[in-house]
């Protein structure tokens, strides 16, 4: 049970990894990826829902992992709020886990307010390059920037509303660069895993290759209204990066979506006053 735990808490971060980490390619896009750029760019407020859902076996045990991540966010001055819930099945066993974080700007530099095991612990962030990593705005549009070889592949009504679905892929080199240059990798650390501690987190996706995205672009504004990854074939070979000391792990889906509920829509997030009295976290 202690390895599958393990397991499961690096297979959490990895997920976690790519909510917030988003590349920047340099390629010339097609005329619609510029323009549903150009239409976000304004965008004062958004919310979405973000949904991981991961079936495999460790250890021969069948388990499933789907992970619930909602998300309200205010560019300027920038605050936001996020609820995230864990629902496992680990050999038929259930288990249910949810935590709340915030961030908000305090002139220059970032507050991060997070809820672990119903305690609040608080970190500033000197400089404001926090907030681009829970900017889902801008994390939108640089995953339109990033994606190569778009086309579009029909329509379909998503939250009620026609879209346009388009294709392409994101490389294994845009992920690598920008994953590198973030930071990120100090969230990531995991108790009773050294090789997710003290090795260099870039290294995960070596071999990964190209990894499929699909965007939806609202038909009438052209903004995008949900994104997704296929990422089964790359956590098979993260896992295998990572080195998972031993543990027979199988991997047969790890699905991301995003579906962005609404723009321009959140007036005000209050944070809560548990949080502001909390103490400092240690990472």
């Amino acid at each position: 049970m202690k390895k599958i735990k393990r397991v499961t808490a690096v297979f959490v971060a990895i997920c976690m990894i790519f909510v917030f980490t988003a590349c920047d390619g340099n390629e010339q896009k097609k005329d619609v990826m510029k323009t549903s750029i150009n239409n976000i760019e304004e965008v004062d407020s958004m919310t979405s829902e973000t949904y991981v859902e991961f079936a495999g076996t460790i250890e021969g045990q069948d388990v499933n992992i789907n992970t619930a991540i909602s998300h309200r966010m205010i560019t300027s001055p920038f605050a936001m709020k996020m609820e995230v819930g864990i629902t496992s099945d680990e050999g038929g066993k259930q288990q249910t886990k949810s935590t709340k974080m915030y961030a908000e700007s305090s002139g220059i530099n970032c507050v991060l307010y997070y809820q672990i095991n119903d305690k609040w612990y608080k970190e500033t962030e000197e400089g404001n390059d926090d907030f681009r990593h829970y900017n889902t705005a801008e994390t939108a549009k640089i995953y339109m920037k990033s994606v190569k070889d778009v086309r579009r592949t029909g329509s379909d009504i998503i939250s009620g509303a026609a879209a346009d679905r388009y294709e392409g892929v994101i490389s294994e080199n845009d992920f690598k660069t920008v994953f590198d240059e973030s930071d990120l990798d100090h969230r990531f650390e995991i108790d009773d895993f050294d090789d997710f501690k003290t090795s260099n987190l870039n290294s995960i996706f070596d071999g990964v290759g190209d990894i499929p995205m699909t965007i939806w672009l609202d038909s009438d504004n052209m903004r995008p209204v949900k994104y997704q990854f296929d990422m089964t074939d790359a956590v098979k070979i993260m896992l295998g990066n990572l080195g998972t000391r031993g543990e027979k792990i199988t991997v047969s889906k790890v699905h991301m979506s995003t579906v962005i509920t609404g723009y321009n829509n959140v007036d005000k997030i209050t944070i809560p006053e548990a949080a502001r009295q909390a103490g400092i976290l240690d990472l």
